[in-house]
């Protein structure tokens, strides 16, 4: 059941004290295939790139393993010839890896090549992907099936990834709502120190008072810092479409921050103008 706005209001200035709110930055999700589309997709990273210069925001992308494979993925634009996962390293401030593996020797050899890459230089940083099944659901070969097997495998490749100065200590897990569901059907606190970002921001989250403070209690035991949100899409955007919404938003935006939760932006650029006046609103207020 919904809290009225002014209700909701008063329950959140009850729990919290004023605070900045914290988004971070941009996260792109494009996935091209080989030959033209990961030339327009480098391009396009090049545009964003440059359209954040100055704005102290970050860039980040999810990223294919196959990425780093010479004989499909090596990339040729303004003449310059690199492998793609090269290019986004170069142009990301974080590489996010999609290295789904129930496999912790596996998933080390996926995301390899990016850290050895990412080492070469300062100011780089790489989130290991991580994936787990719904509850009550065979896995597939890149799902783990419990939390307590997540937290293995994370604890398995830990102390490997740790001698990569580009490591970035956190595991982005695909996806958030179904880590909080088999984190309530089996609970299980994380075994290591380790962060976690998720994708996506689920509404309930956002707009029902009940369902935002399980998460934050669920994100609270999983160490979570940061998560990726589309604020444009789905039946309720959380920015730009309805006022009420927009309010509710904001207000969680400023709650996530005082649990430490970081939030970036999966948006297009069309929405670009648009998103930086909201991030600047919202970040200072």
């Amino acid at each position: 059941m919904f809290l009225s706005l002014s209700n909701f209001f008063l329950v959140i200035s009850a729990v919290t004290t004023p605070c900045l709110a914290r988004i971070v930055g941009f996260s792109l999700d494009i996935e091209p295939s080989a030959g033209n589309e990961s030339v327009a997709f480098v391009n396009q990273m090049v545009e964003w790139r440059d359209r954040l210069t100055g704005t102290h925001l970050i860039l980040s992308a999810d990223a294919g393993t196959a990425w780093s494979d010479p004989s499909t993925y090596e990339t040729t634009v303004n003449g310059t010839t690199k492998l793609l996962s090269e290019w986004l390293v170069d142009l990301c401030n974080e590489t996010i890896i999609m290295s789904y593996d129930r496999n912790a020797s596996n998933l080390i050899v996926r995301v390899a090549p990016y850290l050895s890459y990412a080492d070469k230089f300062p100011n780089k940083a790489v989130v290991v992907g991580a994936a787990i099944a719904t509850p009550g659901t065979p896995p597939t070969w890149w799902q783990t099936q419990s939390v307590a097997e997540l937290e293995q495998v994370i604890a398995s490749v830990d102390d490997e990834l740790q001698t990569h100065p580009s490591f970035s200590k956190k595991y982005a897990i695909f996806f958030g709502d179904t880590l909080m569901n088999a984190t309530l059907a089996n609970p299980a606190k994380s075994i290591i120190n380790e962060t976690k970002t998720l994708w996506y921001l689920n509404d309930d989250w956002v707009y029902n008072n009940i369902s935002r403070t399980n998460f934050f209690e669920f994100a609270k035991a999983q160490n979570v810092v940061s998560v990726y949100d589309a604020p444009h899409a789905g039946n309720r955007p959380h920015i730009g479409a309805n006022k009420t919404d927009q309010a509710y938003y904001v207000d969680f935006v400023h709650l996530a921050d005082s649990f430490g939760i970081d939030i970036q932006f999966m948006s297009g650029l069309n929405d670009f103008d648009c998103d930086i006046e909201f991030i600047r609103s919202v970040n200072s207020s």
